[in-house]
């Protein structure tokens, strides 16, 4: 059988060249065929090739990728991240519900000015269209800064500094598309810039409250991921029992479809107990909602709208009337859930 001129070539290459490590074996052609007396083909026998222990010179292996690097990896390949230290977890309070006139403005920066003024620190992020929320119930005094289009405004009193700081973003939040940002891209911001804005260091975790709509749903889905407790409140009238309703079946749904369970209550607002009406609306709430209706409700109180009017903020209203302006029972019950939820949700991360 006649070789073909590229097998002559190689042959010719490898017969020809100094180089020993790759030396070329050639069968011969009276070994691959029988003997004319019919005896076996004579065997070749070729040594083992050499066991190399180490890599020759220059073929060393890549370093290690840094930390940083795995990191980028894991996410240019999906991975989840490694799961924040439990201690890291802030509690998120996230307020929300339908616009118009249920209170849910007023019960934010009631909580927001109760918390601080007891030395608890507080974030309150403004999520709304309107972000008008920290501007008219938080007074004047305030320093503000801008970084990467948010807002962001230290508070005080005379001769004080509060712990407390409010977010609001320079364009509006909601784009052609939908939501501009996710939670947890905010909550990574919030964790690296509040220390250093804080006026003194505190021993409690800061409390990230929330004044979100309900609109889109993509937002409350997002904010599950903060294991935050959700508060909504009501009026003691019939459209507000009808909203009750379809909430508690939008809340339900969304559990059933994305498996995503959120802490809520709701809490009646403007309750009079002199009227039987209300009275009789609260029952039927009680009815409906159960344990989630929250055990305290927030009194119908003119004086406090008369000095809102008047220009006085929640943080200029004197400590003697916290009590009765401030919701000062709210407060201090939704900061017992709030913590309870961050601990429970520091023990499944551990």
């Amino acid at each position: 059988m006649s070789q073909s001129p590229d097998l002559e070539r190689i042959k010719a290459h490898f017969q020809t060249t100094d180089d020993a490590s790759v030396p070329y074996v050639e069968f011969r052609q009276e070994t691959r065929k029988l003997s004319p007396s019919g005896t076996g083909a004579r065997t070749v026998r070729f040594a083992p090739p050499p066991r190399i222990t180490s890599l020759p010179p220059g073929d060393a292996l890549a370093t290690q990728p840094a930390p940083g690097e795995w990191t980028a990896l894991d996410r240019a390949i999906g991975r989840r991240p490694s799961p924040r230290q439990p201690e890291q977890h802030w509690p998120c309070v996230l307020v929300t519900g339908p616009a118009g006139g249920t209170g849910k403005t007023l019960l934010l920066a009631s909580l927001a000015a109760r918390w601080s003024l007891s030395g608890r620190p507080v974030v309150l992020l403004d999520l709304t269209s309107s972000s008008f929320l920290a501007f008219l119930f938080l007074g004047i005094k305030k320093t503000e800064s801008v970084r990467t289009g948010k807002i962001w405004t230290t508070y005080g009193r005379p001769g004080e500094t509060l712990p407390l700081l409010s977010i609001r973003f320079q364009s509006p939040l909601f784009g052609a598309g939908g939501p501009e940002c996710a939670f947890s891209d905010l909550y990574h911001e919030i964790r690296m810039e509040v220390p250093a804005l804080l006026p003194r260091p505190s021993h409690s975790l800061p409390l990230i409250l929330v004044d979100l709509p309900l609109s889109p749903p993509a937002l409350i889905e997002e904010a599950t991921g903060m294991s935050p407790l959700v508060l909504l409140p009501l009026l003691p009238e019939i459209p507000s029992l009808l909203a009750a309703k379809e909430m508690e079946n939008f809340f339900e749904r969304t559990e059933a479809e994305k498996g995503l369970y959120t802490e809520r209550y709701y809490i009646l607002n403007r309750l009079d107990e002199t009227r039987s009406f209300h009275q009789n609306l609260a029952g039927r709430f009680q009815w409906l909602l159960g344990s989630r209706l929250c055990p305290v409700t927030i009194p119908d109180n003119p004086s406090m709208e008369d000095r809102l009017a008047k220009g006085q903020s929640f943080l200029d209203i004197p400590d003697e009337n916290v009590s009765l302006l401030l919701c000062d029972r709210i407060a201090r019950w939704a900061l017992d859930k709030a913590d309870l939820l961050a601990r429970q949700e520091k023990t499944r991360a551990g």
